[in-house]
């Protein structure tokens, strides 16, 4: 009977704490195998991702609000911006794609470095001769 108690007070204390951590779904089982000195209990435990999805980095979130910067910069001009390709890597800025101009080119890459985070800017427009 003695072990019947330490086994309630154990899975008591598991379920609180699965409980509390708010991230994992559980199962508890107990048994007494038939005998009263033979009981016995299991807990397993499955994670739910959808709850324990990280928040994006601050080297991430730099870049997404660079890429967003740059975007509403590109989204400035009178032709149409969403065939350039963006990517942002820790204040790299590379861009891909075809342009008017070599001096819309050049406009573009003077505003893309005054943004706050923008150490580089390498340039791989091409110019449309149209």
């Amino acid at each position: 009977m003695e072990n019947k108690n330490k086994l309630t007070r154990l899975l008591a204390l598991a379920s609180l704490t699965m409980l509390s951590s708010g991230c994992a779904t559980y199962v508890i089982g107990v048994g007494s195998g038939g005998s009263t000195s033979g009981a016995s209990a299991s807990v397993s435990t499955t994670v739910d991702s959808r709850n324990t999805r990280s928040r994006p980095s601050p080297v991430q979130q730099n870049n997404a609000r660079i890429r967003r910067q740059v975007r509403k910069i590109l989204n400035g001009y009178n032709f149409n911006t969403r065939q350039i390709r963006i990517s942002v890597n820790r204040g790299l800025v590379v861009m891909r794609g075809t342009v008017p101009s070599i001096e819309i080119e050049r406009s573009i890459v003077r505003k893309i470095s005054r943004v706050r985070g923008v150490h580089t800017v390498r340039s791989r427009l091409s110019i449309s001769h149209r």
